[in-house]
């Protein structure tokens, strides 16, 4: 249980630096600083590969930088990215099923 719950945090932290540096890399896009704002991108993508507005964003900055390649590239990680969290919703489907599992849920919910 221990161990769960520390790689949870883990993930968490993760998720909260790659959502820092996405907000970071926006603010930079929307000064049209597009080789920083690239940089931050990346990096919340190395934070949280399952970061799908970053690859959404880098793709469009990679446009607005006239790399079309590289643009499509990063659209089309952003598509997979969603299909595998797609993949992962439906794989637990049937735990929203289980009277016990959304007992406690709204239990834990308070």
């Amino acid at each position: 249980m221990f161990f769960a719950q520390a790689q949870g945090l883990e993930q968490d932290f993760t998720f909260k630096k790659s959502m820092e540096l996405l907000n970071s890399a926006d603010a930079l896009f929307a000064e049209k600083k597009y080789l920083e704002a690239e940089k931050l991108y990346l990096q919340a993508i190395d934070e949280n590969a399952d970061n799908m507005e970053a690859y959404s964003s880098l793709a469009l900055t990679y446009k607005k930088l006239g790399d079309e390649n590289k643009s499509l590239s990063y659209y089309d990680m952003c598509v997979q990215t969603v299909e595998r969290g797609n993949e992962h919703m439906n794989s637990n489907k049937s735990l929203l099923m289980d009277r016990a599992i959304k007992a406690a849920s709204y239990y834990n919910a308070g």
